[in-house]
This record gives structure tokens, C-alpha cells and sequence, in this order.
């Protein structure tokens, strides 16, 4: 039962980063529609709603992973536990580390509690987000730059 909720969080981070990412992607290309066709008769300042979405939904998941993320790591720190107790395989993971990460970008610890514990795939999550961010914050720029010059 422990490995089923491991592989469901683990599933379900991947899955929301492909949807943030194909919506961003989605809500990004509107502006560039215009040149496509201009026969619509629309004010430009309406053509840069879908982007700002876009920035917006990338901030939310930020928020709604790092949630996720504290849920993965608490069933992955028991299904280890149990790895090691029950099982008796004497795996060593190695530490769990901060690489390239801020630390205010962790996430949060309850009771107040720091625990250095950030791992490969958190700091994948982490940065592909921010990378996110960067990219659709930049095209927010370079399409109100484009629609207004």
C-alpha cells in the first residue's frame, strides 16, 4: 500500500507538470494568433490576457507543487524507513541534498522543523518550474513588446 501511494504522488507531480506546461504553452501562443488572422476586430490589451493567465497559472502550480512535493517526501521518508527496517536490503541512497535550489523555495516543514532533504527529483521540479516561469514571463514582455511597437 506504501509503494501504491509513492507511485501515485510520484505519477501525479509528473502529470500536473505536463499540464501546466501544455496549458502555459496554449495560453502563451494566443497573442501570436493575431498575426495568423486579422480579421477580427479586438482591442490589443485583450490579446495579452491568455500570457498573463498564463504567468499566473505557473505561479499557482509553483504554490500547489511545493504541497505535493511535502506529501511525496513524507510517504518516500516512510517507504524507505520500511525499506531499511523491514526489509532488510541495506540500501544506501545517500544523502538527500539541495542543489542549485534556494532555500525559501523548499518545501515547508511542519512544526517548524528545517530537514535538509531535498533530492534530484524535487530539485527537477523545483527548476523546471522557475524555468517555466522564466519563459512564459518572458513572453508576456516580448508579446506586449510585439503587439504595441
Amino acid at each position: 500500500m506504501l509503494w501504491d501511494e509513492y507511485k501515485y504522488r510520484h505519477d501525479l507531480i509528473w502529470k500536473n507538470i505536463y499540464k501546466v506546461t501544455a496549458a502555459s504553452v496554449a495560453l502563451s501562443a494566443v497573442p501570436y494568433a493575431k498575426t495568423l488572422s486579422n480579421n477580427f476586430d479586438t482591442s490589443l490589451y485583450l490579446l495579452l490576457i491568455p500570457p498573463l493567465l498564463a504567468v499566473i497559472l505557473t505561479v499557482a502550480a509553483f504554490v500547489v507543487m511545493k504541497r505535493e512535493l511535502d506529501l511525496f517526501w513524507s510517504i518516500k521518508k516512510k517507504y524507505r524507513e520500511f525499506q531499511n527496517s523491514k526489509l532488510k536490503l541495506g540500501i544506501n541512497h545517500g544523502q538527500d541534498y539541495r542543489l542549485l535550489v534556494p532555500s525559501w523555495l523548499s518545501p515547508s516543514r511542519k512544526n517548524g522543523q528545517s530537514e535538509q532533504r531535498i533530492s534530484h527529483f524535487e530539485n527537477f521540479v523545483c527548476l523546471y518550474l522557475i524555468f517555466l516561469l522564466v519563459l512564459v514571463v518572458s513572453n508576456l514582455v516580448f508579446a506586449a513588446l510585439a503587439l504595441y511597437w
